[in-house]
């Protein structure tokens, strides 16, 4: 089981490494805004707002993340308070993310009810 540990942590850090070596030609100019620690926070909390357990849950997670901060900067500039709130009830009511909750959905639905 570790030694299959190692080699997902090693292919994960050979696809992000990768990934940064081609931002700088597509983009064809990379900014010290960046390398801030907030990027890898967003990457973080898209993680948790999809859900850690599953695998479509950061994808997902990413992109409702953009869509609702796109959607809440039409109204507000404060849309990271507002996001915020958002994640920190996602964390204290679905601690699967939100893929993780409809996971569980779905499975309760499937499930045949007992004396039918």
């Amino acid at each position: 089981m570790a030694g299959l540990r190692l080699r997902v942590f090693v292919l994960a850090g050979t696809v992000a490494g990768l990934a940064g070596g081609l931002y700088a030609p597509f983009q064809g100019f990379v900014s010290p805004e960046i390398l801030y620690w907030t990027r890898s926070g967003e990457i973080l909390l898209a993680t948790v707002l999809g859900g850690m357990f599953s695998f479509w849950g950061p994808p997902i997670g990413a992109g409702l993340m953009l869509s609702l901060k796109d959607v809440l900067l039409a109204y507000t500039e404060r849309w990271k308070l507002v996001l915020g709130l958002a994640l920190l009830l996602i964390v204290l009511f679905l601690p699967g993310g939100l893929v993780g909750y409809l996971e569980t959905r779905i499975a309760h639905v499937r499930q045949p009810r007992r004396g039918a």
